[in-house]
């Protein structure tokens, strides 16, 4: 897919203009110069994709060249999922855990069960017990805070 009309999915994504099309050319074309000086350097070659466009990006922002839509683009695309393995697996869990015995659980409690699921390693014992006895434990799982779950 070419640029443009990536950027173009993007906004459509979004529901409004996030990347100027009109001002990737540049941005393109820089781009484009970059990677053919350094494509023959060794260090380039092996260099991870992540690596290449930081590195560039930061050389861009070091002479002090505007290609944030370019670079918007680029972020959009790395924020995507190479594969649908987490989605997939959660689907798994909801459907051993969602069964005609369980049918009538609110959506929320499917979801609470789920996620404790997904983030520990507990049998629901296991887990019973964590939560009931520690109350340090209890208060970081009904905060945002993050919790170190190693910690029985």
């Amino acid at each position: 897919m070419r640029v443009c009309e990536s950027a173009e999915k993007v906004n459509i994504m979004f529901g409004k203009q996030v990347i100027n099309s009109d001002s990737l050319f540049d941005g393109q074309v820089l781009v484009k110069r970059h990677m053919s000086e350094r494509c023959k350097e060794e260090s380039w070659q092996n260099a991870s994709l992540e690596q290449k466009w930081v590195e560039m990006f930061k050389k861009f922002e070091k002479k002090r060249i505007r290609v944030s839509n370019f670079q918007k683009l680029v972020e959009f695309i790395f924020c995507l999922p190479g594969t649908s393995a987490s989605v997939e697996r959660i689907f798994s869990v909801m459907k051993s855990m969602w069964s005609e015995r369980r049918s009538r659980m609110l959506e929320q409690n499917v979801k609470a069960v789920i996620t404790s699921k997904i983030n520990t390693d507990w049998s629901c014992s296991d887990f019973y017990g964590n939560v009931k006895l520690n109350n340090v434990f209890l208060k970081k799982v009904l905060s945002a805070e993050k919790y170190d779950r190693t910690n029985k």
